[in-house]
């Protein structure tokens, strides 16, 4: 209690000591209003499951007696006998004894799944808490998988032809392009064939790691810029696709990142291989209205999903790119067509700044190919066609499918 106080008389000379001996009756009395009432009302995030609290945003606090006034507001963040603290000089303007605003300081150690805190508000005498989730900021995926027949390795296939009754193995390359390590989902799938898809059938298609084990709950974790050779293994291609055909889709997913290969597979007939001196990467897609020349980044007018579905109103164009090397002397034809069976009635099919055929030396600079496509009044609602890279003389290829589909 401070001491006190004597009153002074006409010409008396007031010191440090008095003075301060008036400050401390001020501040025992508007402290004494603190010790008292203090209360959380509530915090905005609420600090639920389904709305916590996010390290690295704005909190807010509202109640009442928080003591922001006199300097003293102090909030605790306590969980597993460790601390994390705001200070009071660490608020932020709008601040007040009936709320305080901040950005949630970081928690050591925290995971993905967050922490259950104990929040604590203090006015230096007294404190009000509570039981709150705090989980770090959620930064959305974002970037591009690429999934490719490799052409390091032969025969791929494995056996080429594939053989009805027999195990057959393809091997790929993933190749991701994200802005932060994330976990893909793998699915092989058969979208397509010439004869009755037996059941259960799919359920069968494995992947396997470069160990060539199996990867049982079919996934696979990619850094940011990673490379990863995954075998998709059909341990028996079934005796009723004989003489036919079925297509393949091989597909990565990790939340809104999508990569896929999808290509048809004769059985009992030789495939063309992939060349491994023609490096393909493909790069971010561009939508355009074609009446205008802007872009539209709106994508239920145009988008490209999972790297080859292309889906376009009539009126927008898609520009897809692709880093290119050239690895060996010769010359290379590039074509864009309809896939056979599969016309792509009224859509338009065209190479951008890139020549139908390019004749290279030995150790080529890296260059772009980038291919068009757009749908044109009555085009068909749906279908599919092939670009293709091929060097004159040599029976290997690189080739990728995509498919169309008219938006309304």
């Amino acid at each position: 209690m401070a001491q006190l106080l004597i009153r002074a008389q006409p010409g008396d000379v007031i010191t440090a000591e008095d003075w301060n001996l008036v400050v401390d009756a001020i501040n025992e009395l508007l402290q004494s209003g603190q010790t008292n009432g203090i209360k959380i009302a509530a915090s905005l995030p609420l600090g639920s499951e389904l709305d916590p609290i996010r390290i690295g945003l704005l909190t807010q606090i509202t109640g009442q007696n928080f003591g922001f006034a006199l300097g003293q507001s102090k909030v605790t963040f306590e969980q597993l006998g460790n601390e994390v603290v705001v200070l009071r000089q660490n608020m932020l303007a709008g601040s007040s004894d009936e709320r305080l605003m901040f950005i949630m300081p970081a928690i050591p150690g925290i995971t993905p799944v967050g922490v259950t805190s104990t929040m604590r508000v203090s006015n230096g005498l007294a404190s009000d808490t509570r039981s709150v989730v705090v989980k770090p900021v959620v930064i959305d995926l974002q970037g591009d998988m690429f999934v490719t027949l490799r052409g390091d390795t032969t025969p791929n296939p494995n056996p080429n032809p594939v053989q009805a009754s027999q195990a057959a193995s393809l091997f790929y390359r993933f190749q991701s392009a994200i802005n932060q390590p994330a976990t893909f989902e793998l699915a092989a799938e058969v979208p397509a064939a010439t004869v009755a898809i037996p059941a259960g059938f799919v359920d069968t298609i494995e992947f396997r790691d470069q160990g060539n084990q199996v990867i049982s709950n079919k996934r696979v974790e990619l850094g940011k810029n990673e490379t990863r050779n995954i075998t998709v293994r059909i341990p028996s291609v079934p005796a009723t696709f004989n003489g036919q055909k079925f297509t393949l889709r091989v597909r990565a997913t990790s939340g809104n990142v999508t990569g896929n290969d999808q290509r048809e597979i004769p059985v009992g007939t030789p495939v063309v291989e992939t060349d491994p001196a023609i490096e393909m990467q493909q790069t971010t897609h561009t939508v355009f209205d074609i009446a205008s020349g802007q872009v539209d980044s709106n994508t239920a007018n145009g988008r490209l999903d999972g790297g080859s579905s292309i889906f376009l109103k009539v009126g927008k164009v898609i520009h897809v790119p692709f880093n290119v090397r050239l690895k060996e002397a010769g010359t290379y034809n590039i074509t864009l067509e309809p896939k056979p069976s599969s016309p792509t009635t009224n859509w338009t099919l065209q190479r951008i700044s890139t020549a139908a055929t390019i004749t290279v030396a030995a150790g080529d600079a890296p260059r772009v190919f980038t291919f068009a496509v757009n749908p044109n009044a009555g085009a068909a609602a749906n279908g599919a066609f092939v670009f293709k890279v091929k060097r004159t003389g040599i029976n290997t290829e690189w080739s990728k499918e995509f498919s169309v589909q008219l938006l309304t």
